[in-house]
Parts: structure tokens; sequence; C-alpha cells
């Protein structure tokens, strides 16, 4: 993962999150949180975890690695990026495409995976 990708948090058993000026433990994966995107901000940090966090990886040190901000409502969270997934990229494309007396385009937009997109593109430069 990179800075700029868009993410959700499927696990944050050891994230904490900026609020209101303190560095937090916070539960995000349930309720309003659930399946929110985020963008990430920084990767490869070394942000100290909580005693139970380092004890519980077995190592006797964790870190969260990552930084992510709300897309929504811009809170900042750190958390280690193996409890992140990326949100798979979709495009919009119009079928049945119409040029109504050359000034109008009529058709369908629906939306694709980045895959077939991706394959879509290859076969037509061919």
């Amino acid at each position: 993962m990179k800075k700029g990708d868009k993410v959700t948090i499927r696990d944050n058993s050891w994230t904490k999150s900026a609020i209101s000026g303190k560095l937090i433990h916070e539960i995000l994966v349930y309720g309003d949180e659930k399946g929110k995107k985020y963008v990430i901000v920084e990767t490869g940090c070394s942000f100290p975890a909580e005693k139970r966090q380092a004890q519980d990886c077995g190592s006797g040190s964790s870190f969260n690695n990552t930084v992510i901000q709300a897309i929504d409502s811009g809170k900042v969270v750190f958390i280690e990026e193996r409890f992140l997934e990326l949100v798979p990229l979709k495009h919009k494309i119009m079928t049945d495409v119409e040029l109504d007396h050359g000034c109008f385009l009529f058709g369908n937009v629906v939306e694709i995976s980045d895959r077939l997109y991706k394959e879509i593109k290859r076969v037509t430069q061919n």
C-alpha cells in the first residue's frame, strides 16, 4: 500500500485515533465506522503500540505503521497496515452510445472493475 490509496479497516484491535487533541484507543470497525473509506496519509511509521498489542504479537514490540484519514470526517487514525484492505478501483463507462443530431450523447453508464477495465483497454489497444 502507498500514500493516496483508498482503504477500509477490516480489523482495528490496536488502532489509535487523534480525537480532541488526545491519542486514544478506539474501536472503529463496529457501528458507524464500518465500511467507511479512508485515504493513506503516511506509511512506514513507528508509532508506539499499547502494551497488550506488543504482548499479543509475541515479539515484545509492535507498531502502528500507517496513518490514514477518514474521507468523510477527516478523522486521523494510526493503525497497522495489516488491518487495512484496499478499496477496489471501479471505472464508469458508457455502453450503447448514440449520438443524437451530432450534439448529445446517450447511453447506459455502468461501473466495472479495474481488472475488467484494464483488460478492455489491453484488447482495444492491440
